[in-house]
């Protein structure tokens, strides 16, 4: 196997890489703090480590998929493990820890300092999670997670053309005394919303869009492309993506956020390959696929330039185009099944 077909991404997503460097770090880490006056806990594999006893025997184990829930959790073990006179410091990249972490200020005592390390090079900062707090307000500071999720768990991302940056930005600005506040504090504490939470949600949204920008939710929402059908931002991960998918998602970034073809048919195929990644089934090269992708799309484009023409041979081929539409976007090396360790995945 050349290592240099795989984009490092892709390399580094995939769940035995992370796997085996958490355990590395993991282990120095320990190795590195023995020793010290510091207390240190790290996770890997299914166990959390400490280097002086300061996990109970109810944190020594988890079955959590993903660390961001953890680390709260952690943050809360230690600080009833007799650590009230020591500061706790949290390092991670994550948005996700950081507005956990807020929450957890908010919603509970914590003695101590808590901060969060994170960035790298001239970019890592510290950032004292009980003074954000402060800042934003305990009530605010409350909400922020279903904010969060309500407009998509990735600061990188957008909720229908809006940044995440633009959400947070509208949302601090808001008096105290705003309804949308309290709605996003109990968000994912039931399986529906009242009615009069509903209407604050709508209510907080359009006040987000100024008018350009709703036309745009609206008509990207609206628009459906001859045969393809709707456009899609993200491919769903319940399976491997079909040929549909990735053109939905394709002219998406290329239709909707004018994106030139090479640089659309790069992002779809990066996000194919994860998930084919995360599936554990060897894929061809990212330029390879990328390839594959857009030949799919001069095809798409040849008919569509003549979807006027009225001859059976031109309807026919349109309904097989549709047609296979639903079948799978092979992305598998050619020697896929030979290179699969698992028997079961063959």
């Amino acid at each position: 196997m050349n290592i240099r077909n795989f984009p490092m991404k892709l390399l580094l997503s995939h769940v035995d890489t992370k796997s085996q460097l958490t355990e590395f770090l993991g282990k120095r880490l320990l190795k590195h703090f023995s020793g010290s006056n510091e207390g240190l806990v790290v996770v890997y594999g299914s166990s959390a480590y400490s280097n002086d006893n300061i996990i109970s025997q109810n944190m020594s184990t988890h079955n959590h998929e993903e660390a961001d829930t953890q680390i709260p959790l952690h943050v809360i073990d230690a600080a009833r493990q007799g650590t009230s006179t020591r500061d706790m410091y949290v390092w991670s990249p994550d948005t996700d820890v950081f507005l956990l972490l807020i929450y957890l200020v908010a919603n509970h005592t914590i003695p101590g300092q808590l901060k969060m390390l994170t960035g790298r090079a001239k970019f890592f900062r510290t950032i004292d999670i009980k003074e954000r707090c402060t800042a934003i307000g305990t009530e605010k500071s409350k909400a922020l997670i279903g904010l969060h999720n309500f407009t998509g768990a990735d600061w990188g991302g957008k909720f229908f053309s809006i940044s995440k940056k633009a959400w947070i930005t509208k949302f601090l600005q808001l008096p105290s005394s705003s309804k949308i506040i309290k709605t996003f504090q109990i968000f994912g504490c039931s399986d529906s919303l009242p009615e009069a939470d509903v209407v604050n949600v709508e209510t907080f949204v359009c006040s987000v869009y100024s008018s350009k920008s709703l036309c745009m939710m609206t008509s990207t929402r609206e628009r459906a492309l001859w045969l393809i059908g709707h456009l899609e931002c993200e491919i769903t991960r319940a399976r491997l993506p079909s040929k549909g998918q990735v053109l939905r998602k394709f002219y998406f970034h290329h239709g909707i956020e004018k994106k030139t073809k090479p640089v659309a048919a790069k992002e779809v195929i990066e996000a194919v390959l994860l998930i084919w990644g995360r599936a554990g089934i060897p894929t061809s090269a990212l330029r390879t696929a990328k390839e594959k992708l857009l030949s799919l799309v001069a095809k798409y484009e040849s008919l569509q330039k003549h979807q006027k023409r009225a001859s059976e041979t031109a309807r026919m081929k349109e309904e097989m185009f549709k047609g296979d539409l639903e079948d799978l976007f092979d992305v598998a090396s050619s020697d896929a099944l030979d290179r699969m360790t698992v028997e079961e995945d063959k």
